[in-house]
This record gives structure tokens, C-alpha cells and sequence, in this order.
């Protein structure tokens, strides 16, 4: 009996002290590595996804103005950050006064804000397609609106158009 107690004693299998905290501290590092990859992962997810719902609102205002700087049939008033312009609606019965302005980080339509989060917003003024930028003149034909924001303090990339004004 002796010699069967010597035997299992010798051959005994498991894991030693030392490897079991081996193991756990590897375990440790390897679940600290991936909950800090999920995290960076998720705070990418959203900057992303609040980054795409600011240049959303981006094309949408540009949409905008592009529209309403088609009906233009005059303007008094017409710098880089602010156009004053007589609009004609009513399908062309009707003309109202329009002003657009910048007021800190918003562009403003008629008081009313259009779009916010606003780092630059600039209009240039051509005579014609491919020629240099002018002061608005009654030979004004182009308005071109440049538009770049901010989202999570970062600065996207700019929004660019160009309107050709309508033969009045």
C-alpha cells in the first residue's frame, strides 16, 4: 500500500502556485487591453456619428441657401459675412426683403438661426464663372458660399457652392 501512495503522490497532476498567478495576471492585462480598446471603439462610434449629424445639417443649410440665393432680384447690403437682398417668391408675384448675417458661431437667416456650430462662413462675389472675386455689383452672376464647422472641437472640412443668380 505504501508503494501506491508513493505513486500517486509522484504522479500528481494540477497547477503549481506560481502558474495559476501567472495565468490571472495575464488574464488581467489581456481584459485591461480590451475593455480600453472598446472604450476608445465606442467614444470613436460617437464623435463619428456627432460629426456626421453636424455635416448633415451642413448640406442642409447649404441646400438652403443656395434655393433662396436663386430668387434674388436685388441687394443692397452685400459684404463676406452679410448679404441684405430683395427675394422674389409667390411664384415671382411677390418680393420680399431678406438678411442673412453671421452672429458669433450661427448664420442667420431673417433673425432667424438657419445653422449653428459655425467656424467660417464666407460669400464671394464673380461677374463671371472663372473670373476674380469682386464686390457685388448689378453685374454680380455668381455668389459663392463657403461654410466650415465645428463638431466636438473639431473643425470639418469646408462646404463649398456656387450659385449662378437668375437674368433679371
Amino acid at each position: 500500500m505504501n508503494r501506491y501512495k508513493n505513486r500517486i503522490i509522484g504522479n500528481s497532476s494540477g497547477f503549481s502556485l506560481i502558474e495559476v498567478i501567472a495565468v490571472l495576471a495575464l488574464l488581467g492585462i489581456l481584459s485591461t487591453m480590451a475593455v480600453m480598446g472598446i472604450g476608445e471603439f465606442a467614444q470613436n462610434f460617437v464623435f463619428a456619428r456627432a460629426s456626421q449629424a453636424t455635416a448633415a445639417k451642413g448640406q442642409l443649410a447649404m441646400m438652403r441657401l443656395v434655393k433662396e440665393f436663386q430668387t434674388i432680384v436685388s441687394a443692397g447690403t452685400a459684404t463676406s459675412t452679410h448679404l441684405a437682398y430683395t427675394a422674389q417668391r409667390g411664384g415671382g408675384t411677390e418680393n420680399h426683403d431678406v438678411n442673412l448675417s453671421v452672429s458669433g458661431s450661427q448664420v442667420l437667416l431673417d433673425s432667424q438661426v438657419l445653422i449653428d456650430q459655425v467656424n467660417v462662413f464666407s460669400l464671394t462675389y464673380y461677374n463671371t464663372y472663372n473670373g476674380a472675386s469682386s464686390p457685388w455689383s448689378t453685374s454680380t452672376r455668381i455668389i459663392e458660399i463657403s461654410l466650415t464647422l465645428t463638431s466636438g472641437g473639431s473643425i470639418l472640412p469646408p462646404l463649398v457652392s456656387r450659385v449662378a443668380l437668375r437674368d433679371n
